[in-house]
């Protein structure tokens, strides 16, 4: 079966624990522990292991914010359920207002030469290879400094 992309903006993929908020039919409010799969400017998957209905309206807390959505899919795969959420325009995801620990442009791995110049950081060994004119395979790092501290 064919399928047509429809996100207008790139998505991350992460790994990050993030609350879900949401009120069930009867009223009552309801809060998970969720995994933050993956995220875009317009919205995210979360994958938890209970289901929410379409068109339920949510709040997805992490540390220091928070982000309201609506419930656009939810599926159950491998033991879970995987929630897909829209966000409003007035609270569009912002990486300057959250960034997971865990995330990865996909982009990235079909363009390794362009990883870090969009980002290159001081306190960074391979960023600093990068500026000095690395090849590719040195540029793929975890940030921490360390050599040889591929994310591959």
């Amino acid at each position: 079966m064919f399928s047509m992309e429809r996100r207008f903006a790139p998505r991350m993929l992460c790994a990050e624990l993030v609350e879900v908020e949401w009120k069930d039919k009867a009223g009552r409010r309801r809060r998970n522990v969720a995994n933050l799969e993956d995220i875009s400017l317009a919205g995210a998957c979360v994958q938890l292991d209970r289901t929410i209905p379409l068109g339920t309206k949510i709040v997805m807390r992490y540390g220091g914010g928070q982000l309201s959505a609506v419930v656009q899919y939810c599926f159950y795969r491998d033991h879970s359920y995987f929630v897909g959420v829209e966000f409003p325009e007035s609270s569009r995801w912002s990486p300057a207002r959250f960034r997971p620990q865990h995330m990865l442009d996909p982009r990235e791995l079909t363009q390794p030469a362009k990883r870090h110049r969009k980002e290159a950081r001081p306190d960074c060994t391979c960023c600093k290879d990068v500026r000095a004119g690395a090849t590719p395979q040195e540029e793929r790092t975890d940030h921490s400094g360390k050599p040889g501290s591929s994310t591959r």
